[in-house]
């Protein structure tokens, strides 16, 4: 489940999907459940929720397909604490490969002095590299810091075959380094 604390340190529980211990997979919002499927014993599960803070909004994801979008309440106006809880209800299972990422606080900047830039942004087939420089190697992470692909010599970066999502490009010349985000829609 999923749910929210404001400065005032009121609690609002969003919903999220719950194994029921009968097999039944459910998607809860307040006091509305809705089955969305079923589960197996002993089998892995992804699951994902999409918070975005600015739109008031969460989106559900169940082994990569979207379960529900959520509109946050408004007495969230202004988060302080996203919680994320689970109850086992006396049996056992595992959680594993926790990842949290704040887009807005990535950080990345950049020295102006040799500009570069990347294009189109969003792309689903190729990011070209803009630069005056010779581009020695191109390097593109998740944002976990997996590294998903490495080109050299190279302005024109083939990204059909990656998964949606945001990745980071790192490219590197003679006498500069930009790091930056790019989607891959």
């Amino acid at each position: 489940m999923l749910g929210f604390y404001n400065e005032n340190n009121e609690f609002d529980l969003v919903g999220g999907l719950i194994f029921y211990f009968d097999g039944e997979i459910a998607y809860k919002h307040m006091k509305n459940s809705v089955t969305v499927g079923t589960w197996t014993p002993k089998k892995w599960y992804n699951v994902k929720a999409e918070v975005d803070l600015n739109a008031k909004k969460v989106i559900y994801y169940l082994d990569h397909v979207k379960i529900q979008e959520t509109i946050i309440d408004d007495v969230n106006k202004d988060i302080t604490e996203v919680d994320f809880s689970f109850d086992n209800y006396g049996s056992s299972f595992f959680v594993d490969n926790v990842t949290i990422i704040d887009l807005e606080n990535l950080g990345l900047t950049e020295n102006n002095k040799n500009p570069i830039s990347i294009y189109p942004n969003p792309s689903s087939t190729y990011i070209n590299i803009n630069t005056t420089e010779k581009i020695k190697t191109v390097t593109v992470t998740d944002l976990t810091g997996k590294i998903i692909l490495n080109q050299q010599d190279s302005n024109k970066i083939d990204i059909h075959h990656l998964s949606n999502g945001v990745y980071l490009i790192n490219i590197n010349t003679d006498n500069s380094q930009s790091i930056q985000k790019f989607i891959k829609k």
